[in-house]
């Protein structure tokens, strides 16, 4: 149940990458049809013009609400390391970003971060997994604790520390539960999320297919 679940998450993944592909074949695909009717049933101009320009009104707004969500979910923000250090994501804009929010109390969060370490361990050099602790959530540890957890663990990729919530709510309503990861190419261009743990299989496929788009 568990591997199903995340295949699963792997398919929603691809397929907010993909609406925008299918939204511009589609419109391919209509102008096409349009040019057939026009010359072989004698369709009013006017009403195909009509018609374009209500196709390149609703494309048009669908561009501004992925640009409206790109920016909402861009790497513009810095947090604490929760031992003193501010971090800016921007610093890692020139690598191929995973960025997860999670919580300790969280079972499939716990589950995914030794997979995270193994992939962080194999592509380090083109790769950055940063983990987001949600530490204002009633439920989590005190950063103290959650610092001693890290420590404890071994984990090499970085974690930070959102106290207050301020980041993890800018990230609404995508982060409506744990662990919710973001997936970022390099320029720091923003690419979907995933809802749901993650294992080393699939991110390794999300990035031999997408490090480079």
């Amino acid at each position: 149940m568990k591997n199903v679940l995340k295949i699963l998450m792997l398919s929603i993944f691809v397929l907010v990458l993909l609406v925008g592909c299918q939204s511009k074949e589609k419109q391919l695909d209509d102008e096409d049809n349009n040019q057939k009717e026009s010359s072989e049933d004698g369709v009013d101009v006017e009403k195909e013009s009509d018609s374009k320009e209500n196709e390149s009104d609703s494309n048009e707004k669908e561009k501004e609400a992925l640009e409206e969500e790109a920016n909402a979910l861009a790497l513009d923000f810095s947090l604490s390391d929760g031992r003193g250090n501010t971090v800016d994501l921007g610093d890692y804009k020139d690598k191929f970003v995973f960025l997860n929010f999670f919580t300790t109390w969280c079972g499939y969060c716990m589950e995914e971060m030794p997979e995270f370490q193994s992939v962080y361990n194999q592509y380090k050099d083109d790769v950055e997994i940063i983990i987001v602790n949600v530490n204002f959530d009633p439920g989590e540890k005190s950063v103290d604790k959650v610092v001693e957890w890290y420590e404890e663990e071994g984990y090499t990729f970085p974690m930070l520390i959102d106290e207050d919530g301020e980041q993890t709510k800018a990230f609404y309503p995508y982060v409506t539960g744990y662990p919710t990861t973001f997936v970022y190419a390099k320029g720091g261009n923003y690419l979907g999320y995933i809802s749901g743990g993650l294992n080393e299989e699939s991110m390794k496929e999300i990035i031999e297919k997408y490090m480079d788009k």
